[in-house]
């Protein structure tokens, strides 16, 4: 144990270099990842547990941690990187920020996906609430005057994208938290992935038409068995 939230103790790399002595493999393993992929999640902890660590020994332990490689870092989501057997099946909707570190991951996979935020961009109604804050206007029907009902444009047309299989997805995957939680809520309910969820857990949930699959490796959909199912 290296920390305790976001505290690091100051003895952890003493510990490791103990272990290291003694011949013992050492290898970490967070229950996270924060949508990183394990070299830069690894560099980030080095530094981490060096910075805690007493000048003096930063001076005698500090070659016992720079020398662990990538391999020594498993992250909640490694396995489903390196292991076919547990690579999530089919189209998958990736949530999670910032989206560039997250989408790196998931290109360094090898998995197809769409990432909730560039669904979003292709269906702007999907969140009309974030289409009323850019316009300076309120979504309520009091504050907006009649009109004629508008027709379906091309872009952001559900039916047209569901025949062509561009919103069939097979998989959910949650690899950190949103910077906009209402709006992958609203992509999850919308797209009709209401499914039950357990935190780390792959679970199958049975929906009108299909099974999808809900892999989290974080908090945030832990609310979402309340809110959707």
């Amino acid at each position: 144990m290296f920390k305790a939230g976001r505290f690091f103790f100051e003895d952890g790399l003493r510990a490791l270099a103990k272990a290291k002595a003694a011949g013992c493999p050492v290898v970490f393993v967070s229950n996270g990842g924060a949508g990183l992929q394990e070299g830069e999640y690894l560099n980030s902890l080095k530094e981490k547990i060096t910075h805690a660590a007493s000048p003096a020994d930063q001076a005698a332990h500090g070659p016992a941690l720079a020398g662990l490689g990538v391999d020594s870092m498993i992250l909640s989501y490694t396995p489903m990187g390196e292991d076919e057997r547990f690579r999530p099946p089919g189209q998958l909707l990736l949530v999670g920020d910032p989206k560039e570190k997250v989408k790196a991951c998931a290109d360094a996979y090898g998995w197809s996906y769409v990432h909730v935020s560039d669904y979003c961009a292709d269906h702007p109604g999907v969140d009309p609430f974030k289409e009323a804050m850019r316009s300076g206007t309120s979504h309520t029907a009091v504050a907006n005057p009649n009109g004629d009902r508008p027709s379906a444009s091309s872009k952001g047309d559900f039916a047209t994208s569901a025949a062509a299989g561009k919103d069939n997805f097979d998989t959910v995957v949650v690899m950190s938290d949103p910077h906009d939680w209402f709006e992958a809520l609203q992509v999850a309910a919308v797209s009709g992935l209401h499914a039950s969820v357990v935190t780390g857990v792959p679970v199958v949930t049975r929906e009108r038409w299909r099974f999808v699959t809900v892999f989290i490796f974080k908090p945030f959909l832990s609310c979402v068995c309340v809110c959707v199912c």
